[in-house]
């Protein structure tokens, strides 16, 4: 029984090993015929859940393309100010200034370690005409809590999310 087991195993190693220089790159053929049929590119992850790729799609597809749209209203509503517009986060100023290229101040970091105005500078901002447009969501910070008093609300930002309108003379307002 014993020498049954072994001459089986060694088949077994024997064919293991026989197959090995097939199966090797049947993994990555495999993995691009997933990306094929996915209709995806180079730069996808075959193999990822449903869920990772469809999050994916949603941060670097449709959200850029939905930014893309809504560049030329706020390109009016800028009005001449240096800045595109004020947002609240850095992971939020990325996705406007990515594709323009235009600065897009921060109110707050995605980590909180990064340069962020203090309300004084965002009033002095405001005051030299640096940006006309805040885009922002309800929040305890004072900043923003300032934003939303002194400056006027527009309509049209997707909720959570809301817009204001700044000129300089809002800076005098407390």
């Amino acid at each position: 029984m014993t020498s049954v087991l072994r001459r089986t195993s060694s088949r077994l190693l024997v064919g293991g090993f026989a197959a090995a220089p097939v199966a090797a790159p049947a993994a990555p053929a495999v993995a691009s015929v997933v990306l094929v049929v996915r209709g995806q590119g180079a730069f996808d992850t075959p193999f990822e859940s449903t869920r990772t790729a469809t999050g994916v799609e949603g941060l670097f597809v449709t959200v850029p393309a939905e930014i893309a749209r809504t560049l030329p209203t706020l390109e009016r509503g800028r009005e001449g100010a240096p800045d595109l517009l004020a947002v609240q986060s850095s992971a939020v100023a990325s996705v406007f200034a990515h594709p323009t290229g235009d600065e897009v101040l921060p109110i707050g970091g995605f980590t909180g370690t990064g340069p962020s105005p203090t309300l004084q500078q965002l009033r002095a901002d405001v005051a030299a005409g640096e940006f006309h447009l805040v885009l922002a969501f309800p929040s305890a910070d004072p900043r923003i809590r300032w934003v939303a008093r002194s400056c006027r609300a527009l309509t049209g930002a997707t909720p959570p999310f809301q817009d204001f309108f700044c000129v300089p003379a809002d800076a005098a307002k407390p």
